[in-house]
């Protein structure tokens, strides 16, 4: 159920990938600034050609302008992972 009141609502909303390349432990996106306390960062999905030797990791929102993508372990494998980040009023 709605209310009256003040609503916001969404600033931007941006989508990427961040690449991890072959024997990295992590990789990086550029994006445009946003208010890191008014933003959130979603993991969208992944895709490597080996899912049993991807390893696990984590997308961070590092500042306003870069998604860091990392993994526990580095391996052969390139991984490329998707996500979105939603700035709001």
């Amino acid at each position: 159920m709605l209310t009256s009141g003040t609503y916001s609502g969404i600033k931007s909303i941006q989508r990427g990938s961040v690449t991890i390349a072959s024997n990295a432990a992590s990789g990086t996106a550029a994006i445009a600034s946003v208010n890191t306390a008014k933003a959130e960062l979603r993991f969208l999905g992944v895709n490597w050609n080996d899912p049993a030797n991807g390893a696990s990791g984590n997308i961070t929102l590092t500042n306003s302008t870069t998604v860091t993508a990392a993994r526990a372990t580095a391996t052969v494998q390139t991984v490329t992972i998707q996500f979105e980040v939603t700035e709001w009023n």
